[in-house]
């Protein structure tokens, strides 16, 4: 089992894929019901393009880590943020031509049929007032549920 949060005591395991919630005193089975979302970072802070980023939502705040398959994962750069100092949070389309769809199907036809791409960015403002909007890709389902869960989280922090 791997300690996760200190204040919030959650312990994760790893081989049946379940947090422990030890101020509820419960099994969480799926990701999402934990508030631990997968994506794929794409720009908005610093130069970390190209990173697996873990977003974990606890009680007061949002800690983001990155991680690079090739390092180890002592070396992940882990921000955390409360949920007071977020500004912006927006769900973006993209919609994007890809070079293996025009291959497939021609240029015309990968024109009008563009590959759609959601795109979450989460607008921090820093202690020294400089407004940071990292962005994330996930999939359709996990994006969905990450913005409710993290909308839900702010309103609460913010009427606080």
């Amino acid at each position: 089992m791997i300690f996760v949060d200190e204040e919030e005591q959650r312990w994760y395991c790893s081989k049946d894929d379940q947090l422990w919630l030890g101020k509820e005193e419960r099994w969480v089975k799926s990701r999402q019901e934990m508030g631990v979302y997968d994506a794929f970072y794409v720009d908005g802070y610093r130069n970390l393009a190209g990173k697996l980023a873990t977003i974990s939502l606890s009680e007061q705040s949002i800690k983001i880590k990155f991680s690079d398959p090739s390092l180890d994962s002592s070396n992940a750069l882990v921000l955390e943020f409360p949920y007071s100092s977020i500004e912006v949070l927006s769900v973006t389309q993209e919609r994007e031509i890809t070079a293996l769809r025009t291959w497939l199907i021609g240029p015309v036809f990968a024109a009008w049929f563009k590959k759609k791409t959601l795109t979450l960015t989460i607008g921090v403002r820093e202690k020294d007032g400089l407004l940071q909007l990292p962005s994330f890709k996930m999939e359709t389902g996990i994006i969905n549920s990450c913005y409710d869960n993290l909308y839900e989280r702010i309103q609460k922090a913010k009427a606080k």
